[in-house]
């Protein structure tokens, strides 16, 4: 529209005759604003984004000069240059409110790799786990979501983001957004055989559960063949196991008894009866 090439024409004049950069700044940032309520964004974004640099160029002339520091990041966020303003808030050493920016935006990544640059103060890292937790529900969202095409990418970033949780969180995470398996095999790895029984046991899957105990287990004890047999007993008395599974079943349950009566007399030969692994 032609109101917004007079403010066009002022900021050519203003560059034209040598007038301050402050003075061109605030004519694109007038422009910007113009040009968005006539709702001309395309044309308002370019403004804010000329205006933002514009102001950033000054920012770094003038480290003190909070105020133009304050407009360059409003007007590139205004543009839609969100990163700009981050990295200049970053040089700046204002890691703090480039965090919030982030954060505020749901750039759960970004924040993370934000902590990650060494010249991040060590006090932000309390957020770490938050943003953690944020980005991996973020990604689970995303990967359920049948209507994205990038699933894939989205599960692995999840898988990614999990990873670097604690043992406790990454747990939480792959059970509440449905990743049992994953969370299994996490389990195994970490040789916590009597959680991933656990949670075998709460989907009915005793005889999984018992072989997870004493078969996947390569030390299990004498608890360990306790609980199996309980498991395998459980199963074998379900309503729908069928007569010739129940006889398997007891077999199996039978068998890891005898294995359990072998490592108990086997401790008894070693720690003398009476004294299990680890005891006084």
């Amino acid at each position: 529209s032609r109101s917004v090439e007079i403010y066009l024409e002022a900021a050519e004049h203003f560059m034209r005759t040598g007038n301050s950069e402050l003075s061109i700044a605030r004519c694109s940032f007038s422009a910007g604003v113009h040009a968005g309520k006539i709702g001309d964004l395309k044309t308002s974004r370019a403004f804010f984004d000329f205006a933002g640099n514009t102001f950033a160029w000054l920012a770094r002339a003038d480290p003190e000069n909070g105020e133009v520091m304050k407009r360059a990041v409003a007007c590139l966020c205004k543009a839609g240059s969100l990163s700009a303003a981050v990295e200049l808030l970053v040089s700046r050493g204002r890691h703090s409110q480039a965090l919030k920016l982030l954060r505020d935006d749901r750039r759960w990544d970004e924040a993370l790799q934000l902590l990650d640059r060494p010249d991040t103060p060590d006090i932000l890292m309390t957020q770490r786990k938050f943003l953690l937790r944020e980005s991996a529900s973020d990604h689970a969202v995303k990967a359920a979501n049948t209507q994205n095409p990038n699933r894939q990418s989205s599960y692995d970033a999840f898988i990614r983001v999990v990873g670097l949780m604690s043992a406790e969180d990454e747990e939480q995470h792959l059970l509440t957004h449905g990743y049992k398996q994953e969370l299994l095999a996490r389990l195994e790895q970490r040789g916590s055989y009597a959680k991933a029984a656990k949670l075998l046991f709460a989907d009915k899957k005793c005889v999984e559960a018992a072989e997870m105990l004493c078969d996947t287990n390569p030390n299990p004890g004498v608890e360990d063949f306790e609980h199996a047999t309980e498991l395998l007993l459980a199963h074998a008395v379900r309503e729908d196991c069928s007569k010739e599974a129940r006889l398997k079943t007891l077999v199996q349950a039978r068998q890891l008894f005898d294995r359990g009566k072998d490592t108990t007399r086997d401790n008894d030969c070693v720690l003398g009866p009476g004294v299990t692994p680890g005891g006084p």
